[in-house]
């Protein structure tokens, strides 16, 4: 009884994730073969930790496909639980569907920095705000300084008319 691999759509995705396995062995081949060459020159500036956490990271790969491989005919539930943590992770994601993802992280970057901008001429304009505030609070207190001397200017004028 074949209870866990039945779709043609789920195998091709298998063949997606073992493609990205394949891209990551490649990606590690090549740090591995940079980080030995580098290493004669200046054994400090290797970059180690980029080749272990991408070893790391193969490790984990070959571990979830082993458990795929394992219970296509076998636990349906231990099979979909891998499946799916791989599907969330977008592992078998299409190259539009990769690049649209790309493109919404993109747009969603610079709608952050407009509202920063945003943020930024709001601050100003609260600045700009209390600034005109103080202005007109120290207008009403010269003009009210001001009725006062005009109102002993009055005085001092009729003085000396009645004089």
């Amino acid at each position: 009884m074949n209870t866990g691999f039945n779709n043609e759509a789920q195998f091709n995705k298998i063949i997606r994730f073992v493609q990205h396995i394949e891209e990551k062995e490649k990606r590690y081949r090549e740090l591995y073969v940079n980080c030995t060459n580098d290493y004669i020159k200046n054994p400090e500036s290797i970059p180690i930790k980029n080749l272990k956490k991408e070893q790391h990271e193969l490790k984990i790969s070959y571990q979830l496909l082993t458990v795929l491989a394992s219970e296509i005919n076998g636990d349906v539930v231990s099979f979909n639980k891998v499946y799916n943590k791989l599907e969330d992770a977008g592992m078998f994601m299409t190259v539009p569907e990769k690049q649209n993802k790309e493109y919404l992280k993109q747009i969603y970057s610079k709608l952050d920095n407009v509202m920063n901008g945003l943020k930024a001429v709001f601050d100003s304009l609260q600045e700009t705000n209390r600034n005109l505030r103080d202005i007109s609070d120290n207008t009403l207190d010269i003009s009210s300084g001001m009725y006062n001397i005009e109102g002993e200017l009055w005085d001092i004028s009729s003085n000396l008319n009645s004089r």
